[in-house]
């Protein structure tokens, strides 16, 4: 008698989904990117190897490295989609995308709070202060007055409770605070710190590393050479004190001014009230030799 054959068995495999990453990009003032003009829920592809730096476009991961690439104050920064073949930065979390979908504008306190997202995901999130020293180690805290401190290149610091404060050292170590009276504070190059509670203080020190508060009565502060201080609160004061450096604040604040030779010698220092002596709100100043305020360009 015949054999029976045995029936295959089939198993349905469901399609793989396109994998599809959601990041933030900047822009300048007029959503352009390297000449290229954007715009908003528009879809974008480019052909060939996607390679970072070289092809494809461009945005990051953790919302705070995309001021390495686009400064706080003089950049437009939207949430996006990237999809199709993508390439990975080693130095920091951006990526190089063969699509690019533009999404809605972000503000300086929903980066913030998206940068604080981002690292609690990233990080291990104590309730009580924490302190990293490794690179890339990144540190969060969420409880009231739970500080977070790292020490590494590309370690960032953030913290989401009350009274919360946020530290790095390291070059690139971006620290972030969404709670009210949480200040952020980096010494490293290219270390920014932003914050966006009331009375929340933003700080830095190293060379283009810039500081941005968008709370009532949160001061902005940098030092380094060509790092700019912003501020959109009231009350709240955005000092510039470094050579080559910009600030600006908004209705209700008021900025202070330094310049300096190229010794860092200062030759003239100035402070004034939005409102008062032709400072406008929103608008960047530097200060010249002459201790004139002088209107800069985006």
């Amino acid at each position: 008698m015949a054999r029976k054959s045995k029936k295959t068995k089939i198993t349905a495999v469901a399609p793989t989904a396109p994998v599809v990453v959601k990041t933030v990009k900047g822009f300048d003032r007029d959503l352009k990117c390297r000449g290229f003009q954007f715009e908003v829920g528009k879809t974008y592809s480019v052909e060939g190897p996607i390679v970072v730096c070289q092809n494809g476009w461009h945005a990051c991961e953790n919302p705070l490295d995309v001021f390495r690439y686009y400064p706080v104050g003089v950049s437009r920064f939207h949430e996006v989609e990237q999809s199709g073949d993508l390439a990975r930065h080693d130095e920091d979390t951006k990526i190089a995308s063969a699509t690019i979908t533009i999404g809605v504008e972000l503000s300086i306190g929903e980066i913030v709070s998206r940068a604080v997202r981002w690292i609690f995901d990233k990080a291990t999130v104590e309730k009580e202060s924490t302190a990293t020293s490794g690179y890339r180690a990144n540190a969060a805290t969420s409880g009231y007055g739970a500080n977070a401190a790292t020490s590494g290149d590309g370690a960032n610091a953030a913290t989401s409770g009350y009274g919360a404060n946020a530290a790095t050292s390291g070059d690139g170590a971006n620290a972030a605070t969404s709670g009210d009276r949480a200040n952020a504070a980096t010494s490293g190059d290219r270390a920014n710190a932003a914050t966006s509670g009331y009375g929340s203080n933003a700080a830095t020190s190293g060379d283009g590393a810039n500081a941005a508060t968008s709370g009532d009565g949160a001061n902005a502060a940098t030092s380094g050479y060509g790092s700019n201080a912003a501020t959109s609160g009231k009350n709240s004061v955005a000092a510039a004190l470094g050579r080559r450096s910009k600030a600006k604040a908004g209705e209700g604040g008021a900025i202070c001014l330094v310049c300096r030779d190229e010794d860092g010698d200062i030759l003239a220092i100035r402070a004034s009230k939005v409102g008062e002596n032709g400072i406008k709100a929103g608008i960047w100043y530097s200060l010249n030799a002459s201790g004139e305020f002088v209107e800069e360009a985006e």
